[in-house]
């Protein structure tokens, strides 16, 4: 019985044989059928049941009590126990409108983690595209990502994670901070060549100094942040190793083949059985092997934690009438956004949040 289901609340089992709604007798299946279409989370329903108990057939009356819109909303979602990325076993829950498996072409969707008690963990954004003509990774120093338009505005959103950003913002920061170095430098060269005043000779020296206590500050944050990142991968490396591990020996000998096989053929490059990789995105294990075969198929992916700075897009696209999307390389295959992808995204982002679920910053 589905959790969080009004059935599951009533008590009602698997092979019960419900005969009576509300004092009708149900003689058809039809009959069954008309009752369902007039009836609403909201309306209390009284049931005749037959339910065979210690090998004989009772009656009972089963009260169906009405419920609120959220707990309608939690019965409508999916949810299921699988491996995650850090190999930590985690809920995930989801609309049954969207597939369980993110390589569905023209994919969009939130899903959420969450506790065995149903405490929601993080809830993320969810897009992918089958694009096999651009199966390459191509020039690694751009970053390409989803152009999403809805009735007023365009986004840009990029598969990038948070230290790969702050990456790329030192790297920038120092590249401004040289060239404002190099661009003092040539001022003071100049102010020297042409005899200029010892005043203004010794102003640019203290801009030049400045602009080089500058550049240095940056550069010691930047080994402080790698430093510190990297001690932290080692954390997280070792236990996920533990994880893994435990998560690979419960596994059935086949399915340890099947992955030791995956990586072997990622290194030499050879193919990757579909079977193969759905067996094993089915079980979670090995995802991050998993998203480098498919990217090499030519899969285009989004699957981040989803940001505060980001729920403004998320309700533009919900509430507007057309979306679409398509990836930055390749403008003309493009997609729309479904009424069903709007709905099942807007119902996920309610429950999570009605639940404590909190954004990511």
């Amino acid at each position: 019985m589905k959790k969080f289901s009004r059935a599951h609340t009533a008590d009602l089992e698997f092979h019960d044989l419900i005969r009576i709604v509300n004092g009708k007798l149900l003689r058809t299946p039809a009959d069954a059928d008309n009752i369902l279409q007039k009836i609403t989370y909201k309306d209390e329903l009284k049931l005749g049941v037959i339910r065979l108990v210690e090998n004989k057939w009772k009656r009972i009356e089963v009260t169906m009590e009405p419920i609120s819109e959220l707990d309608y909303l939690r019965s409508n979602l999916l949810r299921y126990r699988q491996i995650d990325y850090d190999y930590s076993y985690r809920k995930f829950v989801r609309h049954p409108a969207n597939s369980i498996s993110k390589f569905e072409n023209k994919n969009f969707q939130l899903n959420y983690t969450s506790t065995n008690s149903g405490q929601p963990i993080t809830i993320y954004l969810q897009l992918s595209l089958f694009l096999p003509e651009k199966s390459s990774y191509g020039d690694t120093s751009m970053m390409y990502g989803f152009i999403i338009k809805t009735d007023t505005t365009k986004y840009r959103i990029v598969d990038i994670s948070e230290i790969d950003v702050k990456k790329r913002a030192f790297k920038k920061r120092l590249a401004e901070a040289k060239k404002l170095i190099q661009a003092t430098q040539t001022k003071v060269d100049e102010a020297d060549s042409k005899n200029k005043a010892k005043e203004e000779v010794t102003k640019l020296l203290k801009e030049l100094a400045l602009a080089r206590e500058q550049y240095q500050e940056i550069q010691t944050a930047q080994t402080e942040f790698l430093k510190f990142t990297l001690k932290q991968k080692e954390q997280s490396d070792e236990e996920s190793r533990k994880r893994f591990n435990i998560a690979y020996d419960s596994q059935p000998k086949i399915i340890k083949d099947m992955l030791n096989n995956l990586v072997k053929k990622l290194e030499t490059g050879a193919d990757i059985p579909e079977s193969d990789l759905l067996t094993l995105e089915d079980r979670g294990l090995g995802r991050q092997f998993i998203d480098m075969a498919r990217i090499l198929q030519g899969w285009k992916l989004y699957d981040r934690s989803l940001k505060k700075s980001q729920l403004k897009m998320i309700e533009d696209i919900i509430s507007s009438n057309k979306v679409t999307v398509h990836y930055e390389t390749v403008p003309d295959k493009t997609f729309e956004v479904t009424p069903e992808q709007k709905e099942g995204m807007k119902i996920v982002l309610k429950v999570f949040k009605a639940d404590g679920g909190k954004l990511a910053e």
